[in-house]
């Protein structure tokens, strides 16, 4: 699996937390700057938000991605 798809399943499985690009690398086992690549890549697909926040693992104030909650009719709330 790739590291793409690694964050990806990690976030939807985690659907409401957000993540740094360390705690994300961790979380998967790759590194930072892979789980930056990654999150920017997925983020672009749809279906993920990047946004500064507070990351759910660590705490800090960063740069995070979560996975987008959606109602039961698939769409996404507020929208």
């Amino acid at each position: 699996m790739i590291a793409r798809d690694k964050v990806a399943a990690f976030l939807v499985a985690h659907r409401g937390r957000c993540f740094c690009e360390r705690c994300l690398g961790h979380a998967v086992g790759i590194d930072p700057s892979t789980g930056h690549r990654a999150a920017t890549r997925i983020a672009r697909a749809g279906g993920f938000i990047r946004e500064y926040g507070v990351c759910s693992e660590c705490g800090e104030s960063r740069l995070v991605t979560r996975a987008v909650l959606l109602t039961s009719t698939g769409d996404v709330p507020g929208e």
